[in-house]
């Protein structure tokens, strides 16, 4: 419901009314000065008397001059008025009230914030809190506390699922599985990008690796030279006061070596982070080559030593 006021809003009784009557009409014509209502809306008017005893009523309903009314409202007392006595539409105490409540309480109403009306804030009555930016949906709270971030929120009794754009074509997904407790990542609507699961006391996080994703394998590449040129050091954070030592890479040394480590671009606003697991492909063939080495060197000492 919708509380209306409008300026010079007066007349006089057409007939006078009793204590209990709930319609009210004003004298020929001069209902149009008032507001017109629709369903759910309403004003308060005044009743005054030649002595200035006063009555204020609700205005529930108007049909041209005449005024569905209900009576002895804001701590007012219904009485009797006469033919002519007045009928004004007057700043009371409850409208007032009834404006502050109404901007406290949308009942279902779009908040609309911006001069073209595309940002706002929606309580619908399915018991969610809707956020909308350039006229498309980016935030939702439901009933039960759960926040979704992002242009399409799927949900079923597995996982509730986060799309980045609305077209569902190549944006990124991430789904939280609640019967299996796992959140998975998706680059597109079906090709798993990797996983963060837990099971008991421990959590493993894993990046796709099917075969079937695959091509171009190769399985000559010359990894100690590579390797080679990595430089492992030792470095505290700034931001640490106790100058703790960690063992690790610079990002920017890693990048030309193996770009596929390192996230970001040197001297950015934006600071480098690296992926360390992607070493280790590296680590394991730079292993196997220099133990070829050393078995070929043991078989040549064999050899010798016969």
């Amino acid at each position: 419901m919708t509380v209306k006021i409008t300026n010079n809003g007066f007349s006089t009784l057409a007939s006078g009314i009793n204590d209990s009557a709930t319609t009210v009409a004003l004298a020929s014509g001069e209902g149009a000065r008032f507001p017109t209502l629709t369903t759910g809306n309403y004003f308060y008017g005044t009743l005054i008397d030649t002595s200035n005893n006063l009555e204020i009523v609700k205005v529930t309903a108007r049909s041209t001059d005449s005024l569905t009314v209900v009576r002895a409202q804001d701590n007012t007392s219904a009485r009797a008025f006469s033919t002519g006595d007045r009928f004004e539409l007057r700043p009371v105490a409850k409208l007032f009230e009834d404006i502050q409540a109404e901007a406290r309480d949308l009942n279902g109403a779009e908040l609309v914030l911006d001069a073209d009306g595309d940002t706002s804030i929606t309580a619908d009555t399915d018991d969610e809190i809707d956020f909308k930016t350039g006229g498309s949906d980016r935030m939702k709270v439901n009933g039960v506390g759960q926040v979704y971030i992002g242009t399409t929120v799927e949900r079923n009794n597995s996982f509730v699922c986060i799309k980045s754009d609305a077209t569902n074509q190549n944006g990124m997904e991430i789904r939280c599985y609640a019967n299996n407790d796992a959140i998975r990542f998706y680059s597109s609507d079906s090709t798993s990008a990797g996983a963060v699961t837990v099971s008991g006391s421990s959590t493993t996080y894993s990046t796709s690796s099917d075969y079937r994703l695959k091509e171009n394998v190769d399985y000559t590449f010359d990894a100690t030279a590579r390797l080679k040129q990595l430089k492992p050091c030792r470095f505290n954070w700034i931001a640490d006061d106790t100058n703790t030592e960690l063992d690790g890479f610079i990002a920017h040394e890693v990048s030309s070596i193996v770009p596929e480590a390192i996230i970001g671009t040197k001297d950015a606003e934006q600071m480098q982070g690296i992926d360390q697991s992607k070493l280790v492909p590296l680590l394991v063939k730079t292993i196997q080559e220099q133990q070829a080495v050393i078995e070929d060197l043991q078989s040549r000492v064999t050899t010798l030593e016969g």
